[in-house]
């Protein structure tokens, strides 16, 4: 180095700084400092102070920030009382849009680097944006209606019950519940970013029947336990501890006054009973009754019997509960008659076949003219309301069949004759016996003429009976009438032969034998011949005819209005039973 560069280099560095190159020289360090920081900023950073929501996601990348807020805004935690809960954000009816809620953001550009202190004044100032959220209010209505109805807890009321005679009370359980509207306002106003879970504060139910409610009772059942039961029955006096009679006790709860007391348990108190009626109670005897033809002829009476009360015994102990006391209760007690067995034999009279009669149409519904006639053997015979007229219905029809038969024997009917309907006399006789055609029927009379059948009916002995319902025109005029009692003689003079030539009589009763209408009289007959005919028009059903069986031959006439065809079976059988013995 030479002499000049030597003096040269000893002048500089031996010259003090001026006050301005100082100034110059830190400016430029500090320049270059602060863009050395600003530079090693990373790129793509959320600028400091930068808030999402509640959520700071300042000096963080984008990326980072965006996956945390998506998994945030996935699920929703919400706090009902102590309990959290986790559900899919998306059940609940609200989403949030992580991406969007970012855009909002500025971020530091490397533009922003070269200008100083911009990253420092961008830092310095607070940044905050809204989540984009979107809300389904209707979904958001059905999970907090679903969430609310789940969450509901019911309270639990406090109980008082008697467990081996001694009392034992439970605590009562407050319920909860969360009510819709408050869960939807939770739901919708939460920040869908913070970590801090939705709370709900339940509504409180405190329960119906508190234990501070019951507490009276271990007073009571103290009280009610401290004197001895003493009871009397017969000539037996008992002591029952409290020790034994607690373990009879119930706590009795009565809902209108919401009142609790304590009683006798009736199903304990009842069997106890029965086992003190064991060593009290004595049957009763048997009365022996004999009757003939249901007419009582002697009698043997019973001795009487004695029971203990059990409802009235109930009601005893429930009132000696309610002021317990050392007076013995005397046990209530019955007196029990004497069991009656009947024994009834039977004649099998006339008289006894009445009282049988009697004491059916008493015993079933509807009106009746009722006549039976012994045809043979004892000829027995028994009657109801038998002098009364009634609607014949269909069963006029072997009076007009008699008719016919009547005037052939006499020559001024021939049974061959064809009537307007196309069948013969003969054949329509048959159709509306064993059928009970109307219109053979019908055309039979006008053919013979109404009037005039009404004479021959009454020149028999049968005036009671009125088969012409009919004025001058030809127009109906009222209805046909006859009783029981003229029915039943005219099956008893048919089926001795007295009415028509027994050609004739053996040709009507072969078809009433034959007639299709078989629910009354030959239901009920068990099996034997009969030969009836029925009526049935509106309200009105009859059946009569002729029964043959073994013992005995018997007509029947069962006229009846508001019966049924079961009812006339009925009879039938019973008049079958009493006349086959």
């Amino acid at each position: 180095m030479s002499a000049r560069t030597t003096r040269i280099l000893g002048i500089v560095k031996n010259r003090p700084m001026t006050k301005h190159k100082k100034f110059i020289s830190i400016a430029a360090i500090s320049y270059t400092l602060l863009m050395i920081i600003q530079f090693a900023i990373p790129t793509g950073y959320f600028l400091p102070r930068s808030y999402v929501g509640s959520l700071d996601v300042g000096l963080r990348n984008k990326q980072e920030v965006l996956k945390e807020l998506e998994h945030k805004a996935s699920v929703v935690n919400i706090t009902y009382g102590q309990k959290t809960e986790s559900s899919p954000a998306a059940k609940t009816g609200i989403t949030t849009d992580a991406k969007m809620s970012l855009s909002q953001l500025s971020k530091l550009e490397w533009t922003d680097r070269i200008i100083p202190f911009k990253p420092l004044y961008l830092s310095l100032k607070e940044k905050s944006v809204s989540p984009v959220v979107s809300i389904d209010k209707a979904k958001v209505k059905a999970f907090a209606q679903k969430s609310s109805q789940q969450l509901y807890k019911s309270p639990v009321d406090a109980s008082a019950t008697i467990k081996d005679g001694a009392l034992q009370l439970t605590d009562d359980i407050s319920g909860m519940s969360f009510g819709p509207e408050k869960i939807e306002n939770a739901l919708i106003n939460r920040d869908p970013f913070s970590d801090v879970s939705v709370s709900v504060k339940p509504t409180i139910l405190p329960a119906a029947t508190q234990k501070k409610e019951l507490l009276p009772l271990e007073k009571t059942f103290v009280a009610k336990t401290a004197v001895p039961l003493k009871i009397t029955y017969g000539n037996t006096t008992k002591t029952v501890g409290p020790n034994e009679y607690s373990k009879w006790l119930k706590v009795i709860h009565s809902v209108p006054a919401d009142t609790w007391k304590l009683g006798f348990d009736a199903t304990a108190l009842d069997a106890q009973t029965q086992a003190w009626a064991k060593e009290y109670n004595i049957g009763p005897g048997t009365t022996q009754v004999n009757y003939l033809d249901d007419v009582e002829i002697a009698r043997r009476p019973g001795a009487a019997g004695r029971a203990l009360d059990v409802a009235a015994i109930r009601q005893q102990l429930d009132d000696w509960l309610a002021a317990p006391s050392d007076v013995p209760v005397r046990l209530a007690n019955v007196t029990l008659a004497p069991q009656v067995v009947a024994t009834r034999t039977y004649s099998y009279s006339s008289a006894q076949l009445q009282q049988k009669l009697n004491a059916w149409i008493k015993s079933h519904p509807g009106t009746y003219q009722v006549a039976i006639r012994e045809l043979n053997g004892r000829g027995r015979e028994a009657s109801h309301n038998v002098a009364q007229q009634t609607i014949m219905a269909s069963t006029y029809k072997i009076f007009l069949a008699f008719v016919a038969y009547r005037q052939a024997e006499s020559g001024a009917l021939d049974l061959g004759t064809t009537l307007p309907g196309g069948k013969s006399i003969s054949s329509c006789i048959e159709a509306m016996i064993v059928n009970s055609e109307n219109n053979c029927a019908v055309e039979l009379g006008r053919h013979i003429g109404w009037a005039k059948t009404d004479q021959i009916i009454a020149a028999a002995g049968f005036e009671a009976t009125v088969l012409n319902n009919y004025d001058a025109s030809g127009n109906l005029k009222g209805d046909k009438l006859v009783n029981a009692n003229q029915q039943a003689r005219f099956l008893a003079q048919l089926s001795a032969g007295s009415l028509i030539n027994t050609t004739h009589t053996s040709q009507l009763l072969g078809y009433m034998k034959r007639q299709a209408y078989r629910e009354g009289i030959p239901a009920g007959s068990r099996g034997a011949e009969v030969a009836d005919k029925v009526g049935f028009l509106d309200n009105y059903i009859h059946d009569v005819g002729i029964v043959y069986t073994p013992k005995s031959t018997y007509a029947l006439v069962i006229m009846s209005a508001g019966s049924s065809w079961s009812n006339i079976r009925n009879l039938a059988e019973a008049v079958y039973d009493f006349m086959s013995q």
